[in-house]
């Protein structure tokens, strides 16, 4: 499609082309610089499309081109140079070039007109003029032409001239639809909260809708009266550049403006409003139309926004938990600085040279990361929170995750993650837990070597309740050494109750004041199996703190050896008193009952029995008894006479040789197993 004109009908940048083009010709000697090299030259503009057609030859050529009107035709400079139109051009477009060029030749004057071309199965209007460019000899051996796209302003205005000519054939040939139109119009405008407004390109207001009143809080502007009713309300601030934008009478396209209003109460309203030119079929501005609304509440709504943005972010910011944010398909939308700092970013990035987001992407794991899971394995990608959150939808919650950074240094970090429900990302909150698993194992080792201790130690050890006096804890040597089957046959059992004899008063009130002055009491006690055998213990008891729990450790130490030992040399020691105590009577008289009498007593202290007597055999065998000390007289036998049958024929001579015998029970006949009769006379 063409429309063909003189320079005179086109706008004002077609006028500036025009007179340039006439420039030119006068100017033909001038050389003609690179249009590819010198974008600016003719048009002065990167928008205005330039070329150069040689007409020497037979075939009219592109001898040059800019940038811009190459864009304009969709082909490349190279694709352009030195081939006829049709070999560029669709043929039609190629036709109507030629013939322009030949018109122009033919007049010898500038030629403009407008074209649709297409580009990429979509047309643009064009504004295409043709500048005649005559050499020394005056004749015409170039054209010089340039491109201009006038699509939206022959969008514009066609849908302006149709809009008005809608308008105008209403008024003229539908009087009565016109009306009912009004009418719904109105019912409309009057119903809505947007303010419909128009006025004449002077400035006198032709319409204006009831939304007005409530919204600028004045009353309405009549129709035929000046807009200066409407400017006085506009915000100070804002009142001179509106006023300025409102006086102009070259508005060529819709613009869109946000200005504030001051009401007469004093209230701030923010206001959006859209403007359109009107032109008459002339192609003349005489009416300006808009909407304008109240935009007050989502201004507000956006300030709190972004106030509430600036505080999340300054939060994030200020956590010491690293955050990572990743969009829907795993990319990194930002992070704050602790995660910078936890996952060693800085460094990463000087060392490969990439990007925090391109590094932290979960779905393509840069290779620097070497991540191991608690148990030293790999840790792969798709085990990342990440990933597993956006792949089902649900959070995760405690992952650790053991990370070396570039430099080797390992740090173990406990990651969730929460899915975003309004972006379909993801959220990943992490925390450095190095300093805490080095803690927890220290406590672990620690445990264990306490553990260890108590389980291997040679004493028996309990942990008491301080209230209840139970036990609650013991080690395996309590368990053997009160013949325990196993630990719970000693749980919650009172320890007095393993006691062979129990305290008395005075004994708890000892330990008790031991316990509060020193923090420790020991004592050596008889203490009773399970099994009811005996045995003594050295028991140490002290009251500590375990885990913020009050305790009492009580230690017990088998002492039944040195019990023993301690006894062997007291029966020792008595022995050897009980001898020298015979030689001082030897010595003090030779009288051999006085010896025996005077050593006897003691003897049975020593030997702790009831009675001890020395029996004296004669040859007949019957004996005497010569000396004895029992421990109730009215019992005596001394000086007694008694026959023993069985004594002389057996057991007299094993006696003289050396015999010792010990009987617990004679009438044991397992044990004792002697004659009848001896147990008769015993």
């Amino acid at each position: 499609m063409q429309t063909e004109h003189g320079l005179e009908g086109l706008s004002s940048n077609s006028d500036a082309q025009a007179t340039q083009a006439t420039n030119d010709t006068d100017l033909a000697s001038e050389p003609v610089p690179s249009l590819v090299e010198q974008p600016t030259w003719h048009t002065g503009s990167w928008d205005t499309g330039s070329f150069v057609i040689d007409l020497q030859a037979d075939s009219f050529c592109y001898v040059d081109i800019n940038l811009a009107a190459a864009n304009l035709l969709g082909l490349e400079a190279d694709q352009i140079l030195g081939k006829p139109f049709d070999q560029v051009l669709p043929s039609d477009q190629a036709a109507l070039i030629r013939q322009n060029c030949q018109s122009c030749i033919n007049r010898g004057v500038s030629l403009a007109y407008e074209q649709q071309i297409s580009i990429e199965d979509e047309l643009t209007w064009c504004l295409t003029c043709l500048n005649p460019v005559r050499n020394s000899q005056g004749q015409i051996d170039r054209i010089i032409g340039t491109y201009l796209d006038i699509t939206e302003q022959k969008t514009t205005n066609q849908e302006l001239r149709q809009l008005n000519q809608a308008l105008e054939d209403r008024i003229q040939f539908q009087t009565v639809a016109l009306k009912q139109s009004e009418e719904l119009f109105h019912q409309f405008a009057e119903n809505i909260k947007t303010v419909f407004w128009m006025h004449d390109r002077s400035g006198t207001m032709l319409y204006l809708s009831p939304s007005f009143e409530k919204i600028w809080g004045i009353q309405m502007i009549s129709p035929g009266q000046n807009l200066q009713v409407w400017l006085d309300t506009i915000h100070p601030d804002d009142r001179d550049w509106i006023t300025a934008m409102v006086r102009r009478d070259n508005l060529t396209h819709p613009i869109d403006l946000e200005y504030r209003i001051l009401r007469s109460d004093g209230e701030v309203r923010q206001i959006s409003e859209r403007a359109f030119p009107i032109y008459d079929p002339d192609g003349q501005l005489y009416r300006v139309a808009g909407i304008s609304e109240d935009i007050t509440e989502r201004k507000q709504a956006e300030t709190a926004l972004q106030i509430s943005e600036s505080r999340y972010r300054s939060v994030v910011a200020a956590l010491t938990e690293g955050i990572v944010i990743h969009a829907a398909d795993g990319s990194v939308i930002t992070c704050n600085a602790s995660a910078r700092e936890i996952l060693g970013l800085a460094q990463a990035e000087e060392i490969f040279g990439l990007p925090s987001a391109q590094l932290l992407r979960v779905d393509s794991l840069h290779p620097c990361w070497h991540a191991i899971r608690e148990d030293g394995s790999p840790f792969g990608p798709d085990e990342h929170p990440v990933n597993i959150t956006l792949l089902t939808g649900q959070p995760q919650r405690q992952v650790i995750k053991g990370l070396y950074h570039v430099d080797g240094s390992l740090v173990w970090i406990s990651m969730n993650s929460q899915p975003l429900s309004n972006c379909g990302g993801v959220v990943c909150s992490f925390t450095d837990i190095t300093a805490r698993r080095q803690t927890e194992a220290e406590i672990h080792r620690s445990r264990d070597l306490l553990r260890a201790v108590f389980q291997e130690s040679a004493d028996a050890i309990f942990l008491v309740d301080p209230v209840s006096l139970l036990n609650l804890d013991c080690n395996q040597r309590a368990v053997e050494l009160f013949q325990a089957s196993s630990q719970a046959d000693l749980i919650g059992v009172n320890g007095a109750s393993l006691h062979r004899f129990p305290f008395s008063v005075a004994e708890q009130v000892e330990a008790q004041q031991s316990l509060e002055q020193w923090g420790v009491w020991s004592a050596e006690i008889e203490y009773r199996t399970l099994q009811g055998y005996f045995f003594w213990g050295n028991i140490a008891v002290k009251q500590i703190q375990l885990a913020e729990q009050n305790l009492i450790l009580v230690r017990i130490t088998d002492i039944s050896y040195r019990k023993r030992s301690e006894m062997l040399l007291q029966q020792q020691a008595k022995r050897d008193h009980l001898l020298k105590q015979v030689a001082f009577c030897t010595r003090e008289s030779f009288d051999l009952d006085y010896i025996l009498s005077s050593s006897i007593e003691q003897l049975q202290s020593f030997l702790q029995v009831d009675r001890l007597v020395i029996y004296q055999f004669q040859a007949d065998g019957s004996g005497k008894i010569v000396t004895e000390s029992v421990s109730q007289s009215e019992f005596a036998i001394v000086g007694q006479t008694n026959y023993d049958p069985c004594f002389q024929s057996g057991a007299a001579n094993r006696y003289r040789l050396g015999r010792t015998s010990v009987v617990s029970d004679i009438c044991d006949d397992t044990e004792s197993n002697l004659p009848a009769c001896y147990v008769e006379f015993l």
